[in-house]
């Protein structure tokens, strides 16, 4: 079976507004409630069968306009999560000098896929994680699903249906460095028997103007 599937990120978070890490508890701002009303008539015009969304409160929070207006059920799928980092950023601002510290340690080991600081999700069980994803996006019953996720573990997602086993901690950190992501953005990928995965267009913001 063909598959259409439209990955979108959270609306704007507190987390995302004050730069301070907080975790799967950063509720959505005003502006991404009301972004959120705008990318679910987006998604209504494109059309899909089935709605999952990661259970953090930031993404179910932004999914559940969108089923309103789709008229589906909402699909909670604990995969779909934010990548952990190390809870010792926990109430942490992005420039903080430990949690930059702590970053740059975890992305400058790039050829150790098992390298863990502290606590966190290694780039090894971040693929396994995506690719039990990928494997449930095939195997699901509709044809055109959106998925609503985060910006970090989408670009995990992307990376392994794209290069699959050859997928790296390099590539990914590549990725996060020259990808951007945009609150309530879309990428769209399809796939087919003969050719698997392909991106299609990658955070598609064009429903604000």
């Amino acid at each position: 079976m063909e598959k259409h599937i439209y990955f979108v990120r959270h609306g704007e978070s507190e987390e995302n507004l004050t730069r301070i890490h907080i975790g799967a508890s950063a509720q959505l701002t005003d502006t991404g409630k009301e972004q959120s009303l705008i990318v679910a008539e987006r998604i209504q015009r494109i059309g899909v069968e089935a709605l999952i969304s990661s259970p953090f409160a930031r993404a179910s929070d932004t999914a559940t306009p969108i089923a309103l207006r789709l008229g589906v059920a909402l699909e909670l799928n604990e995969f779909l999560g934010e990548w952990l980092e190390p809870s010792m950023l926990a109430g942490l601002h992005i420039d903080d000098p430990k949690r930059k510290s702590v970053r740059e340690e975890i992305r400058a080991a790039v050829e150790d896929h098992e390298y863990r600081h502290a606590d966190e999700e290694t780039f090894s069980e971040l693929v396994v994680r995506a690719n039990t994803v990928i494997r449930m996006l095939e195997e699901h019953p509709a044809s055109r699903i959106c998925v609503v996720t985060h910006g970090g573990f989408l670009r995990i997602i992307i990376g392994a249906m794209l290069f699959g086993t050859g997928f790296t901690k390099k590539d990914f950190v590549v990725f996060l460095n020259r990808l951007q992501t945009s609150n309530t953005g879309i990428t769209y990928v399809k796939r087919d028997e003969t050719l698997g995965w392909r991106l299609v267009t990658w955070n598609d913001i064009s429903h604000f103007g």
